[in-house]
């Protein structure tokens, strides 16, 4: 009936292609007139968003781990971003997202566009985000996700961060938030951090004496670092993004030195760099101070894309 198609529409746009949301949306509508069906739905109405909720939770409780894993990234993490993209950071986790991003796709529990980019329902992100919150509800740094600038800057300030930590992408400022100084010391207790992304002018600070070796995706616009630290050996590595960097931190060559050093040869065989880094297929080195030549590529075998 014409009284009814614009909070017919309202629903539609919010349920997002997600069942169970048009299924208990609806479930508090029949029998009742406009005015009922508009205090219902102003806000969506806390009953039915709960309900949503605890449906949803029993979803995602019975996937298997590896699944729940895949999940949480995504709604931490990478929500929009490509498939493609994803799965190589994923695979990198040692996870299985062909599989894992498969179930989650039947489970209508996220869903893939005519881009190839991965979507995941407002309420479902929601719920992933909180998963993580309750984590540590308190203390961000006994969290395995970090998204939000507050408990970022929070755990760096205050050298609180832990080896539950395996994922740093810092959401951007707004104009509003402090930007982080980092110290020798601010990376040392991180030592499982697998996932690092941070858009330029977040951190400041040119020296820190460690970085996890655990590391598969380094996104760090203007790094304000001079150098890697020495004992950083990033094996897993598989994107590495350095946009407008300082060349000196990026540069292949010294990652055949590093390489060598752990090796304990000053000239190890171009076999045995190639066979460490062999995980690496993505990496950015445009736009970086101080770039007068490039070599030393053929450290990465599996190398993919390399913008320059």
């Amino acid at each position: 009936m014409d009284d009814y198609v614009e909070f017919i529409d309202n629903i539609t746009l919010y349920a997002q292609g997600l069942p169970i949301a048009l299924e208990v949306l609806g479930s508090f509508l029949p029998g009742r007139n406009v005015d009922q069906w508009k205090v219902a739905l102003d806000g969506y109405g806390r009953e039915p968003k709960k309900k949503i909720q605890e449906i949803l939770r029993r979803s995602y409780d019975a996937l298997d781990d590896l699944t729940k894993e895949i999940f949480l990234h995504i709604a931490c993490f990478f929500k929009g971003k490509a498939k493609n993209y994803v799965i190589d950071i994923l695979r990198g986790c040692d996870l299985n997202p062909e599989y894992g991003i498969e179930v989650l796709t039947e489970k209508a529990l996220i869903s893939i566009n005519e881009k190839k980019e991965i979507l995941m329902h407002d309420l479902l992100e929601e719920m992933g985000k909180e998963i993580i919150r309750q984590e540590s509800p308190t203390e961000p740094g006994e969290r395995s996700r970090l998204w939000r600038h507050e408990d970022v800057h929070r755990v760096f300030m205050e050298n609180t961060g832990s080896d539950k930590v395996r994922g740093i992408i810092v959401s951007r400022m707004n104009g509003r938030g402090e930007k982080i100084h980092l110290n020798s010391e601010s990376f040392s207790k991180m030592k499982n951090l697998q996932i690092f992304v941070t858009p330029r002018d977040i951190f400041t600070g040119d020296h820190v004496n460690y970085l996890s070796n655990e590391l598969r995706l380094i996104d760090w616009e203007c790094c304000p670092l001079s150098a890697f630290p020495p004992s950083f050996y990033p094996k897993k590595l598989v994107v590495l993004r350095m946009h407008k960097s300082r060349w000196d931190v990026i540069n292949p060559e010294r990652w055949c030195q590093t390489i060598n050093r752990m090796h304990g040869s000053q000239t190890s065989p171009l076999g045995e760099v190639q066979k460490t880094m062999q995980n690496l297929k993505s990496i950015d080195m445009s736009n970086c101070r101080g770039a007068r030549k490039i070599s030393g590529l053929s450290v990465f075998p599996n190398l993919v894309i390399a913008q320059i």
